[in-house]
């Protein structure tokens, strides 16, 4: 996972995150769309922000764009269209309410009174994710220059990308038909990663000239456990989910089992059982069970708490 984009999805998963996207206009008339985050971090009743930007800008350009994202900020932030929870173990006990009318956040630890998302104080930090690096002079002029002094922007590109991905052993690999990462696959190794589980997924482990075969039987060793997304592109696939099939076999069998986590999307028992009967034996995950569900239930087996 070295993508600066995938680290803007998993970081600072212990938040209520509150997403929106942001259209900003652009100097040849036309419009830049942000993807914004509101970070709501009870546990210090305070609220941050970041952004994701997939374009490369000047810092020139980026100064005004934060001039820009501020503006929006004073004038009031536009409704999230999608909030992402915190999984209850990073929560560290609290409790969670959405109301809708009028809408609130609300979190209360035990012990504490409640307190809203509007009680929060903006600490002042947003976090602008790049697909570039700036150097720390670049960064020390856009913080000089920026009209809100109060602001404190960050910068995470790639070499923030690399750094992190250095410090992230998968524990869990996830084979899959490439038919099937976008629906499927993707989701899963998301939410994993937001939940503190680190997976070995080709989009995330693969660097630019790696021999595949090595780097996938490499990562199906060093894995505690191998999720397999179990489908119709799967099955019928005799490439590399096959060979990858036989390396997690061979794993199970030398291991002694409970290696292996699968997950069936739209496939019969029967389906199953003809591709391999010693697969279907094992007890799965069906993909019709939601995402969340499927990977809390993942996630549980891959840290050894039981289904």
């Amino acid at each position: 996972m070295d993508k600066v984009r995938d680290y803007f999805e998993v970081d600072f998963s212990h938040t209520v995150r509150m997403e929106a996207s942001v259209q900003l206009p652009s100097r040849d008339g036309g419009g830049i769309q942000v993807i914004s985050r509101i970070h709501l971090d009870f546990s210090s009743k305070a609220l941050f922000a970041s952004f994701y930007l997939d374009q490369v800008y000047t810092p020139n350009e980026l100064i005004e764009l934060v001039d820009q994202l501020d503006g929006i900020w004073a004038r009031g932030w536009p409704a999230p269209t999608n909030i992402i929870l915190p999984a209850a173990k990073l929560y560290a006990a609290g409790e969670l309410r959405i109301d809708k009318n009028p809408f609130a956040v609300i979190s209360t630890f035990p012990g504490c009174p409640a307190t809203r998302h509007d009680e929060l104080h903006f600490s002042g930090r947003i976090y602008l994710y790049l697909d570039a690096d700036l150097t720390p002079e670049q960064q020390t002029t856009i913080r000089s220059s920026i009209r809100n002094n109060k602001l404190d922007p960050q910068f995470r590109g790639l070499t923030y990308a690399k750094k992190r991905e250095q410090f992230q052993k998968p524990i869990a690999f996830i084979s899959h038909d490439s038919r099937d990462k976008a629906t499927i696959a993707r989701p899963i190794a998301l939410g994993l990663q937001s939940n503190l589980v680190p997976v070995w997924y080709d989009e995330f482990s693969l660097p630019v000239g790696a021999k595949l075969r090595e780097s996938i039987e490499k990562g199906i060793k060093e894995s505690k456990k191998c999720v397999l997304v179990i489908t119709k592109n799967f099955i019928g696939n005799d490439g590399w989910t096959k060979a990858e099939f036989d390396s997690v076999f061979t794993k199970e069998i030398f291991e002694k089992g409970n290696i292996l986590l699968p997950v069936w999307h739209e496939v019969t028992a029967r389906e199953v059982y003809e591709y391999s009967p010693w697969l279907a034996n094992i007890k799965a995950v069906n993909w019709s069970e939601g995402s969340k569900e499927v990977v809390r239930k993942l996630q549980r087996e891959i840290e050894g708490e039981g289904a």
